[in-house]
């Protein structure tokens, strides 16, 4: 019987089915000044423990630094507090003028947490 959602709630965020590999995401600044520039992973919310964020998709690859590089943005306040682990839903880049491809490599919380349309959450951002 398939999965109701696109991955298994995972609480623990151990599960092998939940970790999501080298997902390529193309970076391009907002044309707007006044806007952010950040990603939603696709399997979002993740967690922060395992998340990396390379420039390309090889482990030598050079990574990012939080705090340097990035911040992570949409916190979700209920998951963190509930499971006792830090939930995300988005990167933000301190550069705004960042631009180029990355690789996040992060583990999804999954169930009925993972958005289906994360355009909706950039869509907001946006607004």
């Amino acid at each position: 019987m398939p999965l109701p959602f696109p991955y298994e709630y995972d609480p623990e965020g151990t599960l092998l089915d939940n970790k999501i590999v080298n997902e390529l995401h193309v970076v391009v600044p907002p044309t707007d000044p006044e806007l952010a520039n950040f990603i939603v992973p696709r399997a979002a919310p993740f967690f922060v423990i395992g998340l990396k964020i390379r420039t390309g998709a090889l482990i030598t690859d050079p990574e990012l630094t939080e705090g340097v590089d990035y911040v992570l943005t949409h916190h979700f306040v209920e998951a963190t507090q509930a499971l006792n682990k830090a939930v995300y839903g988005s990167i933000m880049f301190l550069d705004r003028n960042y631009t180029g491809n990355i690789y996040l490599t992060y583990q999804t919380i999954g169930g009925p947490y993972t958005l289906d349309d994360y355009s909706i959450v950039e869509n907001l951002t946006r607004s």
